[in-house]
């Protein structure tokens, strides 16, 4: 099991919490900004690391013990929040612009994307929001 750790400099930390100080990965550098958010894939053969940045990055990460970034896809907003499908190879974007976003997860690409609601209060974004896929339900 490994911990992540996202800095306010970008930089990424990979932990072994049994060790409790030992990295178990050299660290990971891509944002420019605070790390706003991590999430775990765990998969065949592997893990993956999703990361978000203030940025406006989404970062994913492969092969944590080499440091090698899979994939950066970049948005012109902050990114509220996002999240691995546990069923699908998609991932969904919240943009605090008030958008959903759903992307492949091989090619990056967007497959749909989807303004939400009126907030029931006026000048209540989304940025603060979260987003959940569930594993029950079928894309």
């Amino acid at each position: 099991d490994g911990l992540a750790v996202g800095g306010l400099d970008g930089k990424i930390l990979v932990l072994d919490p049994q060790s409790r100080d030992e990295a178990r990965a050299t660290p990971l550098y891509g944002h420019r900004g605070r790390v706003t958010a991590l999430h775990w894939l765990k998969r065949p053969g592997g893990e993956r690391l999703l990361s978000v940045g203030e940025d406006g990055t989404l970062r994913s990460w492969d092969y944590l013990r080499r440091s090698d970034e899979l994939a950066t896809v970049g948005f012109d907003t902050f990114i509220a929040d996002a999240a691995w499908s546990p069923v699908a190879r998609k991932m969904a974007v919240l943009l605090a612009g008030d958008e959903l976003r759903i992307l492949d997860g091989d090619t990056w690409n967007s497959e749909w994307s989807e303004p939400l609601p009126t907030p029931l209060r006026p000048r209540t974004p989304f940025a603060r929001s979260r987003i959940a896929w569930s594993g029950a339900l079928r894309s």
